[in-house]
């Protein structure tokens, strides 16, 4: 996801796990709209039959210690895992994104309509420049698509080139009037990684709200604090220093959401699950004081001389920040790729501004497009069950090259729940976005020696992964 923030180091920032909320519903066969599937497509997963994550994993504090052998090499797994705070885990349906099934036309129509105009650095205009009033967030995203598909460019700079010559990454920058308001829309697609990326921000954020002073749009947090940095990190708790500038939108957490689900589906075509939205961004990264709740992530538009006052002064809240697909059932999502990237499991995910005016601006990546659910509340393997069927089938799917890199001993010792897209029989580009194992070992020089995905609803191998040969 490309969070936001001020020059290149906004680019570095992680993405972190965040409550989605999940499995409230009642079983159920969502269609997302892209294709019914067949009777026998839509039960592959067994339900859970109202069981608990911890029942089924055989209580919350798991840990597993095994010894096996690889290609003649000792081999342990001495992990622990705690799934406290889980709730239901679905199997859904996806398919990737392609050239050929994005829908660039269309979106920009439904955000921009006839006012839309392609840059493509035919006429005097080859930059998107903050000088040149355009919007320093599409900037840094479109610094980001650069950065993360290895196009040189100057990714320190307040520009972007609006024409490049690449063929695994094409870059579309469009501007536009988006409720009367100037804008900047980027949509891109990435060979290298099968990804759509979408960024829509008013030219000047201050438009808005009425104040075109007031040139920054960002978030607070779940701890009711905005967060912001000039020389230093400042801390702004809103209900103390804006008591007297509340909230200006009206909108309730479930208008918000039905907001952004319509934006996703009508005027982005990503029909992603509400599963996968979340309005309290970030909350591993603060603290909820005792016997608070977390409150909504809202909207903040300030300027460089708000941040000079204790009170952010001249600072306005208004709306409500929601991310969508950071976590799915609270577990992160690890994408179908060829080698480990960090920092393309980091480029997905996205986030939007939404106030009484519907969408104010958004960063979306997406590399998968959701068909259906084909389980709700998947039923889970017991996992000492599951860590011995990784030890006792390790010797068959893993190979000397897969542990070239190993010491004396393979140590398996990190291990994480995460959604992994296991690949349909049926289509190359059809996957079943499941929770999976994610085991991974290191040796003495704190290379990773290999990341192995095991399907946590059976034990079953899926996949090995390493780090990319340089």
């Amino acid at each position: 996801m490309i969070k936001k923030g001020k020059k290149f180091a906004s680019l570095l920032l992680a993405l972190m796990l965040v409550a989605s909320g999940c499995g409230q519903t009642d079983t159920e066969v969502t269609d997302y709209g892209q294709s019914s599937g067949s009777d026998s497509e839509t039960s592959v997963m067994e339900e859970s039959a109202g069981k608990t994550i911890s029942d089924m994993l055989g209580g919350e504090e798991l840990s597993a210690n095994k010894s096996f052998s690889i290609a003649g090499k000792s081999a342990t797994v001495n992990v622990a895992y705690n799934a406290k705070g889980l709730d239901k885990l679905s199997v859904f349906k996806v398919d990737s994104i392609t050239e050929e099934n994005l829908k660039e036309e269309d979106i920009v129509k439904a955000l921009l309509g006839d006012s839309a105009t392609l840059l493509d650095g035919s006429s005097d205009k080859k930059f998107l420049a903050a000088k040149d009033g355009d919007s320093e967030d599409v900037i840094i995203t479109n610094s980001w698509v650069l950065y993360h598909n290895n196009v040189k460019s100057n990714y320190f700079a307040d520009s972007a080139p609006l024409a490049i010559d690449d063929p695994t990454v094409t870059v579309h920058n469009y501007e536009g009037t988006h409720n009367d308001i100037p804008y900047n829309l980027l949509v891109s697609y990435s060979k290298n990684y099968n990804e759509l990326i979408l960024s829509f921000f008013p030219k000047n954020p201050g438009d808005v709200v009425g104040n075109d002073k007031l040139d920054h749009i960002d978030h607070s947090y779940p701890d009711g604090h905005f967060y912001a940095y000039q020389h230093s990190i400042l801390d702004y708790d809103l209900e103390s220093v804006m008591s007297d500038r509340p909230n200006t939108c009206s909108m309730t957490a479930d208008e918000v959401n039905e907001t952004v689900k319509n934006v996703l589906k009508n005027d982005l075509y990503l029909d992603i699950p509400e599963l996968a939205l979340n309005a309290y961004d970030d909350m591993q990264r603060v603290e909820i004081p005792e016997g608070k709740d977390p409150v909504r992530s809202e909207v903040i538009y300030y300027s460089n001389d708000s941040l000079d006052s204790t009170t952010l002064e001249g600072g306005v809240r208004d709306g409500y920040y929601v991310t969508v697909m950071t976590s799915l059932c609270d577990l992160s999502v690890i994408s179908e790729v060829d080698y480990i990237d960090y920092t393309a499991d980091d480029l997905s995910g996205g986030e939007i501004y939404i106030n009484d005016s519907g969408v104010v601006g958004f960063n979306i990546s997406s590399r998968y497009i959701f068909k259906e659910t084909v389980t709700e509340g998947a039923n889970l393997m017991n996992f000492d069950e599951a860590m011995d069927a990784f030890a006792k089938n390790a010797e068959a799917n893993l190979t000397a090259d897969d542990i070239e890199l190993a010491d004396e001993t393979v140590k398996f010792e990190s291990i994480s729940l995460e959604y992994f897209p296991i690949p349909s029989a049926d289509s190359a580009n059809e996957y079943l976005l499941t929770p999976c194992w994610i085991l991974e070992a290191e040796n003495a020089k704190y290379q990773t020696i290999a990341r192995v995905v095991i399907s946590a609803t059976d034990g079953s191998f899926v996949k090995v992964i390493h780090e990319k040969e340089e």
